[in-house]
């Protein structure tokens, strides 16, 4: 014989604004580490679950960091927005 229990909760919504997160990014030009590539882009867009990039490319090398506000050393531009979940990535940064 198994018991079964159920448990019923109220989600919750929490809006958490913090100083220098994504959102004070939007409408600049960003660098992103992610998983597997990296990418650059304008920041347009920030849910939940994903973040989208206007002018995006691939960067495939770098090159070296001082640079990278001018160019990458191998990167391909797309030819669409692009979206990225947000588990996907494991660092950011404007590009000035």
């Amino acid at each position: 014989m198994k018991k079964i229990v159920e448990v019923a909760v109220k989600p919750v919504t929490k809006i958490v604004e913090e100083e220098g997160g994504l959102l004070t990014l939007l409408g600049k030009r960003v660098f992103f580490h992610c998983v597997n590539y990296h990418y650059s882009g304008t920041l347009t867009g920030v849910n939940e679950t994903q973040i989208e990039l206007s002018n995006a490319e691939v960067v495939f090398e770098t090159g070296p960091y001082a640079d990278m506000a001018k160019r990458f050393k191998i990167s391909e531009k797309l030819p669409m927005k692009l979206y990225l979940r947000l588990s996907a990535i494991e660092s950011y940064f404007e590009l000035s």
